[in-house]
């Protein structure tokens, strides 16, 4: 794994694109010995709590509770608001008559009582309910990590798990009203607020939520951060989680950099929660249209039709529940014509002593998509789906623009994979 980690950590989308906002590459808080003694412990109770581990003890948690929070709990934002009551029987606030004479007319309201519109001191802006979803997720992650290691845990997540509970029964935060998960409004509100200590609760929240995320995506992120701070002696992810975001970390290097359409205007790995609904970034193709570019997605919404694997099991019974097979990654372009190229890449990491059975197996897989999804391409359009395996494997040198519908392109070989992107969409190399 160590070959993969080094290609990913050489690649600029990697730190730019896939970290999760703020990841650090150093950990400057806590000593190499202390770090891998307490990950080694978390690993030893849950390997998938190895990177939240990792994130409390790297990233700015501790120094935002010591020293931000206590002044920030004193100075939270409101707002004066109006909220309909019953009071009485002496009048107070703002009477809403038109209620009143219904209650009374109704019988649910007695003649000594009225409906008034009292001014109220409310807590309950975005930027508060981000902070007070920060400390629920601190309390909640560093507390569990606490009672599933006991005395092994580090007294830094030990004070994280303190500190944030301490500060959920702050009657300022227990006044700031539950209102579910994080949106992108609120993250917005509290990054963008005046206060810094506003600022940085929503971005370590923003942080905590790319992290935490049950999703695919959230998997690749929290491997890329492992990859990241790859210094400490435990490795939290697997070889092939890194390989799959090599791939991805080198397509985004030829869209942006080889084939020089520049940054993507829109990239959703960040907090990724519709991002298995659409593209997870979308470029300007510099032609007047566009390229998006999938994750772990079957492209039959592409095809608006049942696929032929998907109708065998439509047809048959006792085959179980279909599920369409679905390439790593779907590059989609949309031209001004409104056509379309599509392109394939599916990532292969065979075991070290199954390499050559596993890859031709793949090859059959690769047959699959093109007879599987057929209809999505032109008969001239060559490459149709490629596969990024390990091995020195590749089109023959100097036939490299003549393609096969299924070509194969490696990691070892960076350049193959922005000619095979170019020739699949039609997008010269400048």
């Amino acid at each position: 794994m160590d070959d993969w980690l080094a290609l990913l950590r050489a690649s600029p989308s990697f730190a730019t694109r896939l970290l999760p906002p703020l990841a650090s590459t150093q950990v400057t808080a806590v000593s190499g010995a202390d770090l891998n003694a307490f990950l080694n412990a978390v690993a030893a109770e849950d390997r998938a709590l190895a990177v939240d581990g990792l994130d409390l003890l790297a990233a700015d948690h501790l120094p935002f509770l010591r020293d931000r929070l206590p002044r920030l709990l004193g100075a939270l934002r409101s707002l004066r608001a109006d909220q309909l009551a019953d009071v009485g029987p002496a009048l107070a606030g703002q009477p809403v008559w038109g209620r009143t004479v219904l209650g009374w007319a109704s019988g649910s309201l007695a003649a000594d009582r009225f409906v008034s519109r009292l001014p109220i001191r409310t807590l309950d802006l975005p930027e508060n309910i981000a902070l007070r979803l920060l400390l629920r997720h601190l309390a909640t992650l560093a507390g569990r990590l606490s009672s599933r290691l006991g005395a092994r845990t580090h007294p830094n997540v030990v004070e994280i798990a303190g500190r944030a509970a301490a500060a959920l029964k702050d009657p300022s935060v227990r006044a700031i009203g539950e209102h579910g998960g994080a949106s992108e409004q609120m993250l917005r509100a509290a990054e963008g607020a005046t206060d810094p200590s506003y600022r940085e609760a929503g971005r370590l929240l923003r942080r905590r939520l790319a992290l935490s995320g049950v999703d695919d995506l959230g998997r690749w992120r929290r491997s890329a951060y492992g990859a990241a701070l790859g210094s400490a002696s435990l490795a939290p992810a697997d070889p092939e989680e890194i390989f799959e975001l090599l791939a991805l970390a080198r397509v985004l290097d030829a869209l942006e950099s080889d084939l020089a359409l520049g940054a993507a205007r829109s990239f959703w790995m960040r907090i990724g929660s519709n991002a298995r609904s659409g593209p997870i970034a979308a470029f300007d193709d510099r032609r007047g249209g566009s390229v998006e570019l999938y994750f772990d997605r079957t492209p039959a919404f592409l095809l608006e039709a049942k696929t032929p694997y998907s109708e065998v099991f439509c047809r048959h019974e006792g085959l179980g529940r279909a599920a369409d097979r679905r390439p790593d990654i779907v590059l989609v372009r949309h031209k001004p014509d409104r056509s379309r190229s599509i392109f394939f890449l599916e990532v292969k990491l065979p075991s070290a002593d199954g390499v050559g059975r596993y890859l031709r197996d793949s090859v059959y897989k690769g047959f699959g998509y093109l007879y599987d999804f057929a209809a999505l391409w032109p008969p001239e359009q060559r490459p149709k789906v490629a596969l990024f395996v390990p091995t020195d494997a590749g089109p023959t040198r100097g036939e490299s623009g003549d393609y096969l519908d299924l070509t194969v392109v490696s990691a070892r070989r960076p350049a193959d994979l922005p000619c095979v992107i170019s020739a699949a969409l039609g997008l010269p190399i400048p």
